[in-house]
């Protein structure tokens, strides 16, 4: 008898799972020197649900920035990744891309632009990017981070005390930011924004 997991379409909000995985759903830190990082975790099932049967070469446009404009989840807050020219190769990384986020949604006068090099790459274990901001403007002192999905297996324990192996899709991000003299909404604010961003990345891997 295989351990039953809590989720919802796939996702894991079984808490006791999630415990035992050490899944740090969301968590804003502080940081020395005043900086803010958002992580975010998350474990969703790869036998039912929306991710059901799929392997872990889906997450490679999700995790890709290029895409992250395009994908209806995400392009209300990603409003804008443009790669700065000239273009590299479409497989050629890093690449310098000026992403372009809108903090409130129903208002363009919100967008924040930042040049970012981005890092990416995929193998049999894992997909993942990074971004650093370069150089530093004006407006915005930091700006690094990362997202990564990956494809375990662990042996957990369910509510029921049935134990066994069970497989999941991880997929995790972190973004240190730090706003200039306070130009815009406390970072901690901004952090928890980029992560509702991030986690929405996981439905455009479908």
């Amino acid at each position: 008898m295989a351990p039953q997991v809590a989720n919802v379409d796939g996702y894991v909000y079984d808490v006791g799972v999630n415990a035992q995985l050490n899944v740090d759903l969301v968590a804003v830190r502080h940081n020395p020197g005043g900086s803010v990082t958002l992580v975010t975790d998350q474990l969703w099932m790869t036998n039912v649900g929306m991710l059901a049967g799929k392997p872990l070469s889906t997450f490679q446009g999700a995790v890709d920035p290029r895409n992250w404009d395009d994908c209806p989840a995400t392009k209300s807050f990603f409003v804008r990744m443009a790669e700065v020219p000239p273009p590299k190769a479409r497989d050629a990384w890093p690449k310098l891309m000026d992403e372009t986020v809108r903090l409130v949604p129903t208002s363009p006068s919100s967008e924040v632009t930042a040049r970012l090099e981005y890092d990416y790459a995929k193998t049999a274990d894992f997909v993942q990017c990074s971004f650093d901001l370069r150089p530093p403007i004006d407006e915005i002192i930091v700006d690094v981070g990362w997202m990564k999905a990956t494809k375990i297996t662990a042996t957990v324990t369910d509510i029921h005390g049935v134990r066994g192996p069970v497989t999941f899709f991880r997929i995790r991000s972190s973004k240190k930011v730090m706003f200039k003299n306070a130009s815009q909404v406390p970072d901690p604010i901004l952090a928890t924004i980029w992560g509702w961003g991030a986690k929405r990345l996981v439905e455009c891997a479908t």
